[in-house]
């Protein structure tokens, strides 16, 4: 678990429910094991522990790259009452709704997480696509100009917009 540079403990206390999972699955996940994380999260929320609220968004995300959105809705609403401005949650809900077709409310939590934290081009590129859905188009291209700064090698971006420039 990343800790702050004046801790110098190398172990933590695996009696708390659900925390050894958690780290496991962040382990898992780092290396590109993503059904074993996935696995390990799954336990660390079945723990029950309600201070580890990062194993819910961190399965939410897991369900996410699968595309299943409902369980990772399931997931996310509950935190956002606690934690409103937890990017996780805030950019989660985003994603969940962009890929629902809740294009307004996407838009809405989207353009929240990108003012809590910088975006990855997986963000850019939901907001952008909303947008379009929308019918704002100059604003989709903008986001998608942006994301492609960030990531060049995304070809079918490319594609969409040079479309969306006729």
């Amino acid at each position: 678990m990343p800790r702050p540079n004046f801790v110098y403990r190398r172990g933590f206390n695996a009696a708390i429910p659900g925390l050894l999972p958690l780290v496991l699955g962040d382990q898992w996940w780092s290396l590109g094991k993503h059904d074993l994380a996935l696995a390990q999260y799954e336990k660390a929320v079945a723990a029950g522990n309600a201070e580890l609220p990062q194993a819910r968004w961190k399965l939410a995300h897991a369900y996410l790259s699968r595309g299943h959105t409902s369980r990772a809705l399931a997931l996310l609403a509950p935190l956002e009452a606690s934690y409103p401005s937890q990017y996780e949650v805030v950019a989660g809900l985003g994603l969940v709704y962009s890929r629902t077709s809740e294009d307004e409310k996407a838009v809405e939590y989207l353009e929240r997480a990108l003012a809590l934290r910088p975006p990855d081009a997986t963000l850019l590129n939901a907001l952008g696509e909303s947008h379009r859905k929308l019918g704002n188009l100059e604003k989709a291209k903008d986001f998608f100009r942006r994301s492609l700064d960030l990531d060049p090698e995304q070809p079918a971006l490319r594609e969409l917009l040079s479309q969306l420039m006729l």
